[in-house]
């Protein structure tokens, strides 16, 4: 098990890029001083798959699943794609899951979504359990396996992160898993978060976990445009009661309430007001590379150990990599 981290920076492999594309891209992250390529499972390509060709293209960089999700995957299964990655490439694998959303979960993928905390928590355990390469003995009230056994379980299993929005899943990321997944995290509420996270850690007698944060950036001369694209994005997630009940606790009560409102009336023009540039501001990281290295800082200082990017355009993915090595902070 690993603690925090210290000043770890990764990509993530960007949802428009194909799988070649995503290995090019950590290949390009790599030489430039990356940490780690992150890559997030929603549809195709493969989040499993594709971690082994990023991984066999590369040589150091490690490469997580950000998050694989719980349901559409068993946990025997989740284990044994993150056995094949741990087995192949030790040491630089590092499995994320999470309970993903109603949406996906009950919609494309006729899976009843209930208990997400229960559902997560014997997640962990099983799926830490199955790495260690024991046979599942069937208990869980939300996770059921009897008589899985890797046949090939790592020697060096891999860390096991948890992802969490609201502040219950936090604490539950920090009892049971060697990392804490965060998404939209303003930059105002970051040290408290963090605070929280270990706390609850310490009084499990756990080591402090490392702390991994995924944040919009875009490095341009028209900030305006991105706040635009942001906002639109916020739009989609805001329809989300569990987005919206993350964002009110972190201050954003307001907003959150308007959205709510918007939503119910099918409003599509006052949902996205409720969007305030404030909101977008303390979430993402846009501006120029002074700008957005500045604002990572905030959350290094904050305690935050492994700061992941997301993209979002090509211009994008070539400002990130041309400045790299800044956004980094460790790197020389």
């Amino acid at each position: 098990m690993t603690g925090s981290t210290p000043q770890r920076f990764g990509i993530e492999a960007a949802d428009w890029l194909s799988p070649t594309d995503r290995v090019l891209l950590a290949q390009e992250a790599e030489r430039r001083g990356a940490d780690d390529i992150f890559m997030a499972e929603v549809g195709d390509p493969d989040v499993f798959v594709t971690g082994g060709l990023i991984l066999n293209g590369t040589s150091r960089v490690r490469f997580g699943t950000c998050i694989a999700q719980i349901g559409p995957r068993s946990v025997p299964m989740l284990a044994a794609g993150a056995a094949t990655l741990a087995w192949s490439f030790p040491g630089r694998f590092a499995l994320g899951i999470g309970v993903s959303s109603k949406v996906i979960v009950e919609r494309w993928h006729g899976i009843d979504w209930q208990h997400p905390l229960t559902r997560a928590a014997e997640a962990v355990d099983l799926a830490r359990s199955l790495l260690r390469g024991e046979t599942s003995q069937g208990k869980g009230e939300q996770i059921r396996s009897s008589g899985f056994r890797l046949s090939h379980p790592p020697e060096q299993p891999p860390d096991v992160h948890l992802a969490a929005l609201n502040e219950q899943m936090m604490r539950l990321a920090a009892r049971v898993a060697d990392g804490v997944w965060l998404n939209y995290l303003p930059w105002q509420r970051a040290a408290d978060v963090v605070a929280l996270i270990n706390k609850e850690a310490a009084a499990s007698g756990r080591p402090a976990p490392e702390i991994l944060l995924s944040l919009p950036c875009y490095i341009t001369d028209d900030p305006a445009g991105a706040e635009a694209r942001i906002r639109r994005m916020l739009t989609f997630y805001v329809t989300s009661p569990d987005y919206r009940k993350a964002l009110a606790w972190h201050g954003f009560a307001d907003e959150m309430a308007a959205a709510q409102t918007a939503f119910q009336a099918r409003d599509k023009q006052a949902l996205s007001a409720a969007i305030t540039s404030e909101l977008v501001d303390s979430i993402s990281l846009i501006g120029s590379a002074g700008v957005v290295a500045e604002r990572l800082s905030r959350y290094r200082d904050a305690g935050i150990g492994t700061l992941s990017v997301g993209l979002e355009d090509d211009a994008g993915m070539r400002a990130v990599l041309d400045h790299l090595s800044d956004l980094a902070g460790h790197h020389g």
